[in-house]
């Protein structure tokens, strides 16, 4: 059967990014190991991002530290990056498993992300939407390299030839 298929990816219940493959057949009911595949390239993704403090390819540097939590900072975690104070955020957005690492994957869906709570607050959330004491410095950004790979990916997955 030829048809359509849409893929899609949503952060923060932004719309990242849409591809419909067309005119393909496909008889694929279980994409759990094309999403691992994607996860994978996920979580390398994110590492290059926290390595550089969100300047990476085509997206901009987080925003810098006040100069009063940047003295707090060097004070009791010299050399620590931004985003990177204990090291959980970055370990829960890059290591499948980590505590509050969310890897939820199933025949037709995937969701991947970081649970990791401060009190009652996603601290993902609070750096992705920043906070009225506290400017965004988004951990969750599609990077164009990651955009292209998952696009190979779909599309080798639904070559008839690899079916």
């Amino acid at each position: 059967m030829s048809s359509n298929l849409r893929f899609t990816i949503e952060i923060d219940g932004i719309k990242q990014f849409d591809r419909v493959f067309s005119k393909i057949q496909y008889r694929i009911s279980d994409f759990t190991p094309i999403w691992e595949e994607i996860a994978e390239e996920f979580y390398f993704m994110e590492e290059k991002i926290f390595e550089n403090e969100g300047n990476v390819e085509d997206v901009s540097k987080w925003k810098d530290l006040s100069t009063a939590y940047a003295e707090w900072k060097e004070k009791h975690y010299p050399g620590e990056n931004i985003l990177h104070l204990t090291g959980e955020l970055e370990e829960s957005l890059t290591r499948k498993g980590a505590s509050g690492n969310i890897h939820e994957i199933d025949k037709k869906s995937m969701a991947i992300g970081s649970g990791l709570k401060v009190g009652k607050w996603n601290l993902a959330w609070l750096h992705q939407r920043g906070t009225h004491k506290m400017p965004a410095r988004p951990p969750l950004r599609l990077i164009k390299s990651f955009k292209s790979k998952i696009t190979r990916i779909m599309r080798d997955a639904l070559n008839p030839g690899n079916i």
